[in-house]
């Protein structure tokens, strides 16, 4: 058997029986098949492109070989670190047309999208394996969705866990993105109430410190605002997010956050930027 190779980066195009011809400076590569003994043309290159290529002899050739997944390094089949199959970009395609689909056009479309996005990431662990940029507990935790839990391990159990958490969150986050707003809608709702509790605190800074007087139509506003969040609240019709979780722990992870960006910003901005 033969394998036929690029030679600037080893990337095997064609293995098996090959025979070559090279008639008036024209190199034909022909490949016989071993049980209809028919020749098969299967490229032909002008000798300057021959060039590119080198031959050798081997005794086998990988079960799975197709073109450019395997390269030839020192006499033998080693796997080409960016081979793409094409059924995963198949795959891709399909998770990248489900996540952007309106949620109008697809039935549960939250559990479908975050499925879709779950689906991409296994396909880039696969390319990547320990190079993936998921936690190692997800990155394994995501291939055990499916499995029995007593055939797994007490690790394996709590990837698991965590991987099915990771898609709760994911479907929660796709409801919130069909259901009530896209980020750049959240955002807007964001900065409107930062904005109103800027302006609050403000005044209230300006009344007690300074004794400076609320304008009465701006108080008239404010009135307006905390009795109907007060009423709402007080009645149980209004609950948010800081509302499901322990306090202790909402404090800690929004401190240790916050604590973290500003650690990031010091070493990977200020401290560099010049």
């Amino acid at each position: 058997m033969k394998v036929l190779y690029r030679l600037d980066n080893n990337l095997i195009k064609y293995a098996g029986d090959y025979t070559f011809e090279n008639t008036d400076g024209v190199v034909t590569v022909f490949w016989t098949n071993p049980t209809t003994q028919v020749k098969n043309t299967i490229v032909r290159f002008q000798d300057d492109t021959f060039d590119f290529y080198g031959q050798a002899d081997v005794t086998s050739i990988p079960s799975d070989f197709t073109p450019f997944k395997y390269k030839w390094i020192n006499n033998t089949f080693v796997l080409n670190p960016t081979y793409v199959d094409p059924l995963a970009i198949t795959s891709d395609a399909v998770a990248n047309i489900a996540i952007a689909m309106p949620k109008d056009l697809l039935p549960n479309y939250a559990e479908i999208k975050a499925n879709a996005l779950i689906a991409q990431w296994l396909v880039i662990n696969e390319r990547m394996g320990d190079t993936s940029p998921l936690s190692q507990p997800i990155r394994d935790g995501l291939k055990l969705l499916d499995s029995d839990d007593s055939t797994l391990t007490a690790d394996q159990i709590s990837w698991k866990k965590a991987a099915i958490n990771l898609k709760y969150k994911l479907i929660a986050r796709y409801r919130i993105e069909g259901e009530v707003g896209d980020p750049y809608d959240l955002g807007a709702d964001n900065n409107k109430q930062i904005n109103l509790i800027t302006g609050i605190l403000v005044r209230l800074y300006r009344l007690l410190k300074l004794n400076v007087p609320i304008p009465p139509d701006i108080e008239a506003n404010y009135d307006n605002f905390a009795n109907l969040y007060a009423a709402a609240v007080d009645s149980g019709q209004y609950k948010d997010r800081t509302d499901l979780e322990d306090p202790a722990i909402l404090v800690n992870t929004l401190m240790s956050r916050n604590a973290l960006i500003a650690q990031i910003v010091e070493e990977e901005y200020f401290s560099k930027k010049v």
